[in-house]
Parts: C-alpha cells; structure tokens; sequence
C-alpha cells in the first residue's frame, strides 16, 4: 500500500504533463536552446558558425539527455516515467529539427527515438494500469478516487490501453456519492413564507451543484429529500442545514419633509445675459431601518456509520437604512441624489420574506463551494 500511496503523487502530474505536451512537441526546451538557434541559422542563411558548432551541440544535447534517462530508469522516483518520456520527447523534437531541413540533415545523422517513446508509455501505462486495479479491489471511496487517478493516468500516457477506459468508468462510479440536501430548517424563528424561500434554496444547491448527474468535478450526485425518496436513491452522505441565532428586528420606518431648492436659467435679457430664477421642491422621505443577522450551520454526515464529516456556520447580517421619497413642487430643483431616493421607493416597502432572501443570498455562494470542496475528486 505505501508504492500505491507513493503513486498517488505522480498522477496530478501526469496531467499537468499531457496539458503541456502537445505544446512542447514543436518548441525548444530551454538546455536546448543554443541547439535549436544553430538550427534556424542554418536553415535561414546557412551560417558557417552554426553549421561548425551544430555537430558538438546535437551531441552534448544528446549525452544530456540520455544521462538524465539513464537515471530516472535507475531511481525509485513513482514520477520517473513522466519525466523519461519528457527527456524522450525533447530528443524526438530534436530529431524532428533537424530533419525538417536537408541542409541541416546532411551535418547531423540524429536518431528517431519513436521506439523508444512508444515503449515508455507502455511500460507507464502498465505501471499506472496496476496501482489503479489495486486501489479498485479497496471498498474504500478514497481508493476509488485514486483508481480513476490512475486510469486518466494510463489514457493521458497510452490512449485506449487494454480496457483502461472501462475501468475508468468503473472507478468514478465506485467512487461517486450520492448526497442528499435537506431542506433547512429555522428552529426557534418562524417568518412567514419561510417554507417556500427554504425550498428554494435547497433545489437551487442541488441544480448548481451539478444535480442528479453531478459535474465532472464534484465527485458527487446531489439530490433533494424529495428527489431522493422518489427515485429510491440510498444516499451516502446527508446535508442538514439550519439557520441558527436568528433575529430580525421589527422594521422601523421614520418620515421627514425638507425642502430643496435651486437656481436655474429661465432666459436671457435684451443684452444677452443669462436670467435665473429659484425653482423649489419638497422631499417626503421615508427611512426604513434593518437589522437582521443569522448564523446558516450545515452538517454534513457519512450516513453509513453517522460518522460527522464536516460541520460549520455561515454569518449572515443586515444592518442598512434606506431612504426613499416623494416630492411635491418643481421637479427642477431635485439633485441627483433627490432622484435616487424618489426611484427607490419600492423599498420602503420591505417585508420579513425579502429580508430572509438577503440573508439566503449572502450565504448561499459559500455553502455550495464548501460542499463542493468536500465531495470533490
């Protein structure tokens, strides 16, 4: 179990090196550099230094090369047959080089290495092929996970290895939960509409989570209590949510008049000069006052064994006054600011419901990423 575990650290990388490969195919890597700039001055103009030194630089590049083979094959590292197919590479892209230019060609006889590129993945690929149907024997979720690892493993080095793919399939489902959101609760706090706002949110985790047929990260199929019972899914894993330490304080409204005013051109005299005359307006504001704070706690339960998974609480306050208005007199006289507060007025009229669904919408982003975080691969 210790070379599985050791294992586990190279697939990532092999990964990150598939991304990478196809980039790297065409271009230099950077030991390589001067080697690769002797090529282009040949093939540009035929430069006498370049075609002298070419020779020692596909040599030294070579030895280079084939010495850090030579070690990776000697050493114990799990991650060696990423790194031997990755000094293989950089001799076919040299091969390749030179090749493309007969002028270049006809100095250097460099040899193919597609031999020996093909038989490092094979034996990479076998490697990876074996850790991965060892961890697919263990019941355990965490084995399964790093059985799918090693067959995107063996696929990333030798597409359609033996029956890789399959067990791929195999591997991910094995290693999938089924997670069941319970719609929250709100003990010791009741508002009204409270019910409907509480599934709401439920069905909008379960559909952004990836749903019933999860997403390619997540690890997880995501249902509600509902769904789950309907559909006879046994889930693995149960999410209950409760707002705790809630309170809303009675909204409290407080009006006010005041009056505005302001100077505008309403003309010219004989002359040409500007003539201002003072227009007024009478601003009716309201101020509604909110305060509201709760704390969204979520558990999340192996319910295999209630063994406890993850548990938290997710703050959430209010704590604004929004002014709001109406105005009476010539509408010229109102600022800016006068006409943001007129425009505002359906907000005078918050009610408990809206300001649950605030409270709703500011914990909501990180309640799905924790549990995502938790069931992902």
């Amino acid at each position: 179990m210790k070379r599985l575990l050791a294992l586990s650290s190279v697939l990532v990388s092999l990964l990150i090196f598939s991304a990478c490969s196809s980039s790297k195919r065409l271009a230099a890597s950077q030991p390589d550099k001067d080697l690769f700039k002797a090529i282009k001055a040949i093939e540009k103009s035929n430069n006498a230094d370049a075609r002298k030194d070419l020779p020692m630089l596909y040599q030294q590049a070579l030895e280079r090369h084939e010495n850090e083979i030579a070690e990776y094959k000697m050493s114990q590292d799990p991650n060696r047959w990423v790194k031997i197919i990755e000094e293989l590479q950089a001799l076919q892209n040299i091969y390749s080089a030179i090749n493309a230019s007969p002028a270049t060609a006809r100095l250097v006889s460099a040899h193919s290495y597609t031999a020996e590129l093909a038989d490092a993945r094979e034996t990479g690929a076998a490697e990876y092929y074996n850790a991965g149907l060892q961890y697919l024997k263990s019941d355990d979720r965490d084995d399964a996970r790093m059985a799918y690892r090693a067959f995107q493993a063996v696929n990333t080095i030798y597409p359609n290895y033996k029956d890789a793919s399959i067990l791929l399939k195999k591997a991910k489902e094995k290693g999938t939960l089924d997670v069941v959101i319970n719609m929250v609760e709100s003990r010791g706090y009741l508002y009204q509409g409270g019910s409907f706002a509480a599934d709401n949110f439920q069905r909008d985790l379960v559909r952004d989570l990836g749903g019933n047929y999860g997403n390619g990260t997540s690890g997880a199929r995501f249902y509600t209590d509902w769904d789950a019972r309907s559909k006879k899914i046994q889930p693995d894993w149960a999410v209950d949510l409760n707002w705790a330490n809630m309170y809303i304080s009675p909204i409290r409204t407080n009006t006010y008049s005041r009056t505005v005013s302001k100077d505008i051109q309403s003309g010219k005299d004989t002359s040409g000069k500007a003539i201002y005359q003072t227009v007024t307006a009478t601003l009716h504001i309201t101020q509604t006052n909110i305060n509201a704070q709760g704390d969204m706690e979520y558990h999340i339960t192996d319910l295999s064994d209630n063994e406890n998974i993850e548990w938290n609480r997710i703050p959430a306050s209010l704590n604004s006054v929004i002014e709001s208005a109406t105005y009476s007199g010539d509408s010229r006289a109102l600022s800016t600011n006068d006409w943001n507060m007129v425009n505002n007025r359906q907000y005078a009229y918050v009610n408990e419901t809206e300001i649950v669904d605030a409270l709703y919408r500011q914990v909501y982003s990180q309640l799905r990423n924790r549990i995502e975080s938790v069931t992902r691969w």
